[in-house]
């Protein structure tokens, strides 16, 4: 399916599966969904110590690609920013709102790459479930805004930088 949909568009980047832990935190089906090249989506803060279970097993390198999705409380924050303080180049938090944002610059001390949680269907009519949920013609106001603080200068068009989580709301 995804093959079809990528040749429709002529996309030309790589497809990366990322196993979402929040469907079986099992660990011999973690075990075995690793053995197939595979990164990793999270979802809680609990999420993260598997990260580092697995990791202390030798399961997992860091050079997987680590997607934090879902709302983001205080420890969860913590947690992703422990990663990418610890060399994580490729976690993925994923804003659902502006206090996650500040949250993260506060607690990290390397750049990192984020994604930004967008609408991609709006039809005027349904409630957005998060307070930053973006839909389109807000993104060319928001991107640069993320740039400056992570990337530290400002830019003047898109890039691969963000990762965008598209949702439909």
């Amino acid at each position: 399916m995804f093959n079809v949909a990528m040749a429709k568009v002529d996309y030309q980047g790589d497809y990366n599966y990322c196993y979402c832990t929040k469907s079986s935190h099992f660990s011999f089906v973690l075990e075995e969904a690793l053995k197939n090249d595979i990164h990793i989506e999270t979802s809680s803060a609990f999420d993260i110590n598997l990260i580092d279970a697995l990791h202390e097993q030798g399961l997992l390198d860091k050079d997987r690609y680590i997607i934090c999705n879902g709302f983001k409380k205080e420890l969860y924050i913590e947690n992703i920013a422990g990663l990418i303080n610890n060399g994580w180049k490729n976690t993925i938090p994923v804003l659902d709102n502006m206090a996650e944002f500040y949250a993260l610059k506060r607690l990290t001390n390397e750049k990192c790459k984020l994604g930004i949680r967008i609408a991609a269907e709006d039809n005027g009519h349904e409630q957005l479930p998060y307070p930053f949920v973006l839909r389109h013609p807000v993104i060319d106001r928001v991107y640069p805004f993320f740039h400056f603080y992570f990337i530290g200068r400002p830019v003047k068009s898109r890039n691969c930088l963000f990762i965008f989580s598209y949702c439909s709301c």
